[in-house]
């Protein structure tokens, strides 16, 4: 395998030396028992003839991230958002106002046949006299949550 690599990267005119492609020429050529190409490209790995670099896995930032206050722990931020095109049995069509807190959990949902601002006002005051307020809020693109809005704003 090693050798037809080295013929294929020096005459493939695609340039194509991989195990795909060592694969791919095995058949040509008519060999009986050809590898897989996960089994040719284990081969290429352990004789060290792979050109590319491994992929590095790098941690996750923290939840919050973009918060200093809520990356370090020190404020708790409430995510909000909605769910439309529900359907239940019947036809009957639903929206559900859903949040959660990131730090604490949290969790709320408010069904209903159409979320609007009124009704997404009443489960906000609704959960944050429950849960207590949070320092930060955030609302997905929805049109009645216009430009967003931090829970400073309902002081």
């Amino acid at each position: 395998m090693l050798g037809l690599r080295r013929e294929l990267k020096e005459t493939s005119d695609l340039g194509e030396y991989g195990a795909r492609a060592i694969h791919r020429e095995l058949v040509a050529r008519g060999y009986g028992m050809v590898p897989s190409v996960r089994t040719i490209g284990r081969v290429l790995e352990r004789r060290g003839a792979l050109d590319a670099a491994r992929r590095v896995r790098r941690p996750p930032p923290p939840p919050g991230w973009y918060l200093p206050e809520v990356a370090a722990g020190r404020a708790e931020l409430d995510s909000f958002d909605i769910v439309e095109g529900l359907f239940l049995v019947g036809g009957l069509r639903i929206e559900v106002l859903n949040v959660v807190s990131l730090l604490g959990g949290g969790p709320g949902a408010w069904p209903q046949p159409l979320v609007t601002a009124k009704t997404a006002v009443a489960a906000l005051v609704a959960h944050w006299r429950k849960f207590g307020r949070p320092a930060d809020a955030q609302f997905d693109n929805d049109t009645i949550f216009q430009g967003g809005a931090s829970a400073s704003r309902f002081d």
